[in-house]
């Protein structure tokens, strides 16, 4: 009887400290989650912005092509001087040394770089930080859960094992319960590794 009162009284404890790291890191789940959902948007607002001047700096650049291309230099060089973005102007610079690229607007361009964009790559790389750690995190909030699960079932075949009258059922039952609960101690100290 005192072996199954120490089994029961551990196996209550295992439990609870399994359910609390479980909770706990459920909040890191959470956590992570948000946070990667907040740059998702962050980064999102910069992709749209970078898309808006990139589509603004394709427009001047069509009409300077049009002017350059029916020789209205006056009209050419106004939107070249007043129109163009010192981003669009780099990369027309660029773009005149590469007369193989049929746009300065090419990934191959070094010159012509929005920081939007640059910018909306690295919250994407934090995006991806924070939902890898909210599933690593995830994971481990499932083995402690798993761990739980277990531990009810030792629970379940010592109360089993205290109340039966019958020694061999009770001792059936009291082995299966410490053999469960050995297996959740192995298993919970992998998780703690």
């Amino acid at each position: 009887d005192i072996v199954l009162g120490v089994l029961l009284g551990l196996a209550a404890i295992v439990t609870t400290f399994a359910a609390y790291k479980a909770s706990l890191i459920s909040d890191e789940v959470i956590s992570n989650y948000n946070q990667g959902i907040r740059k998702v948007d962050e980064a999102s607002q910069l992709w749209t912005e970078g898309n808006q001047f990139r589509a603004e700096d394709q427009a001047v650049f069509l009409e300077w092509m049009k002017a350059v291309q029916t020789d209205d230099i006056v009209f050419a060089d106004y939107i070249q001087n007043n129109l163009m973005s010192v981003e669009l102007l780099a990369g027309l610079e660029w773009w005149n040394e590469h007369t193989e690229v049929s746009t300065p607007f090419t990934e191959e361009n070094p010159d012509y770089r929005l920081l939007q964009f640059d910018d909306a790559r690295a919250l994407d790389e934090e995006v991806e930080k924070h939902f890898n750690a909210a599933a690593d995190a995830d994971a481990a909030s499932d083995s402690y859960e798993f761990v739980t699960v277990l531990m009810a079932i030792v629970l379940f075949f010592l109360g089993i094992a205290g109340v039966t009258a019958r020694r061999r059922l009770q001792t059936g039952f009291l082995a299966t319960g410490a053999v469960l609960f050995a297996a959740s101690l192995v298993i919970l100290g992998l998780i703690l590794i």
